[in-house]
């Protein structure tokens, strides 16, 4: 940041005025974020709405650089399962192999598109020397777990299996997502370590969905994205299981029990949450 921020302290024991500090927070953000939290508004999630929900932007995908290719791909679909789109981000005229970042979009698992990375990688390509590979997962409710956790997984074999023909280290395959998609970055790389056929170098989880179960933090009542939209998420992607049913570790990661053998992990965390939910038995929200 370019200039000094003095944010507003939370209570420590957590019984504060939370809407008072949330407010407060945001008066202190710089313009531009007000401005783009504004454009979003709030997220009101139903089964009703959910359509023209999908149709809202939530990421500017901004302007193509002629700097990075973007292309767009079929990978082959699990077992009874379609072949998943992919968009492949490659700086222009290199040739030689390059990590790769399997990018799993956000979006509560009910609404995203994997056609909104460009920018990004136009960003990261050239920074990173890496190439994106964005994964078009099914959504739920119509497609529940592990529906979408198979089409990741896919993306994931497929880049793997072809790594020659896609010019990226086949040793240096990395999964990121944000949101909804680190929960399911979360859950590729456990489900990645127990199939033992692609290795996974890394996994970067940004304000990862990764707990089902009432948190601190999922209960916060944060701006846009708020516990009701958070409980019809993971109400919608849970659908497939029945009731009583365990839930395994691959559809919500903090239920996973044994954490051996997983690749390095980079977690943050919104600074609202990270402001005042700092406990060390957080698991997200």
């Amino acid at each position: 940041m370019s200039q000094d921020v003095s944010l507003p302290t939370p209570a420590r024991d957590g019984r504060g005025d939370r809407a008072g500090y949330l407010t407060a927070l945001l008066e202190s953000a710089p313009a531009d974020v007000r401005g783009r939290l504004a454009e979003i508004g709030e997220f009101t999630l139903v089964e009703e709405n959910l359509a023209m929900m999908r149709g809202r932007r939530l990421r500017d995908p901004g302007t193509p650089s002629v700097a990075v290719e973007h292309s767009d791909h079929l990978a082959p679909g699990g077992p009874g399962g379609p072949d998943v789109p992919v968009r492949l981000h490659r700086e222009a005229g290199i040739t030689e192999p390059r990590p790769a970042l399997v990018s799993i979009h956000g979006g509560g698992y009910v609404v995203g598109t994997h056609l909104a990375d460009d920018d990004r990688f136009d960003q990261w390509s050239p920074a990173l020397r890496c190439v994106g590979i964005s994964v078009g997962y099914r959504l739920a409710p119509e497609t529940p777990y592990p529906g979408p956790l198979e089409d990741c997984y896919a993306v994931l074999r497929w880049a793997y299996r072809n790594a020659s023909e896609l010019r990226i280290d086949p040793g240096r395959i990395g999964i990121i997502g944000g949101s909804a998609g680190g929960g399911l970055a979360a859950g590729l790389a456990l489900l990645a370590r127990d199939r033992g056929e692609v290795p996974v170098a890394f996994q970067a989880l940004s304000y990862p969905m990764l707990d089902n179960r009432p948190t601190r933090s999922g209960l916060a009542g944060a701006p846009v994205w708020g516990p009701s939209a958070n409980q019809f998420g993971w109400s919608s992607y849970l659908s497939g299981l029945t009731p009583g049913q365990d839930i395994p570790g691959y559809a919500v990661p903090a239920r996973a029990t044994d954490l051996a053998g997983m690749p390095p992990a980079f977690v943050a965390v919104s600074i609202s949450t990270a402001c005042w939910m700092r406990t060390p038995t957080m698991r997200g929200g």
